[in-house]
């Protein structure tokens, strides 16, 4: 069946579905010929199988032309999260909700949503992981107006990382944490671009000055995989790079670079 609502009338809303193949493009969940008990996929080889939730969570993901979708973890606010950032950006929406119970870390909601109209993410699954500012998102607005509102809506109960203000890459930007610990770089572009947010890794400790390494074998990975994207889709620029004097960054290691996977930035 097609729908949630069909697929239940098959069984219990906790039995367990076999994904097979089928000759036209995608897959197709039908439920199984047996009924599987609770302990669900962990306890049986051969095909994967899915619960209803999380096959109608596949569905609500799918056929879109992001390929890598940011996924977020937090602790038990989810939820409260996507609902709260759908509510700051036009063109944003939930597009799917569903609780897995008796995880390890208790009863998980996970959250599928659009961002202005850009796929992400979100699992409320325990304090096991924490934001850091190693990874961000760029909020590309368009205005110095839209700049301002979305720091004023993002920064109660949060931190201030780089103040708001001019800089000479950028008349209007400010780097902050939202009250949830996610990292969001506001900058203003001063026109329309073809992504809103666009996620940014910071290269630090230990993997400091191993951008490049990181971009070249990123690009590596998604250019030989099967049905790859062409050239184009794929690339990565180096923008600037430290020089001497600059320590403790070595001289010649990249201090910003672009790079596109898929064709995303």
């Amino acid at each position: 069946s097609s729908d949630l609502s069909s697929l239940r009338r098959h069984g219990s809303a906790r039995q367990w579905l076999r994904i097979v193949r089928c000759p036209s493009p995608g897959r197709q969940a039908v439920p199984d010929a047996a009924y599987y008990n609770r302990k669900g996929p962990s306890a049986h080889s051969g095909p994967h199988f899915y619960t209803i939730e999380e096959v109608a969570f596949r569905k609500a993901t799918q056929n879109t032309m992001q390929q890598i979708t940011p996924h977020l973890w937090f602790d038990k606010q989810a939820r409260e999260a996507a609902e709260w950032y759908v509510s700051l950006f036009p063109g944003s929406r939930i597009t799917h909700m569903s609780t897995l119970t008796e995880t390890p870390s208790g009863d998980c909601d996970i959250v599928a949503f659009d961002l202005a109209g850009q796929p992400f993410m979100a699992i409320g699954a325990g304090p096991f992981f924490r934001f850091n500012p190693s990874v961000s998102f760029h909020i590309r607005c368009g205005s110095k107006e839209e700049v301002d509102a979305l720091w004023a809506q993002l920064s109660p109960g949060g931190k201030i990382l780089m103040p708001l203000d001019s800089y000479p890459f950028s008349e209007r930007y400010g780097w902050l944490e939202d009250k949830y610990g996610l990292s969001w770089q506001l900058i203003f572009t001063g026109g329309p671009t073809r992504q809103k947010f666009i996620p940014v890794l910071m290269f630090v400790d230990k993997v400091s000055g191993k951008a490049d390494e990181a971009i070249e074998f990123y690009a590596s990975v998604f250019s030989n995989a099967p049905d790859g994207p062409s050239k184009e889709e794929t690339d990565a620029t180096v923008l600037a790079r430290y020089g001497k004097g600059e320590e403790p960054d070595r001289d010649g290691t990249v201090r910003y670079a672009q790079f596109t996977l898929l064709g995303q930035q």
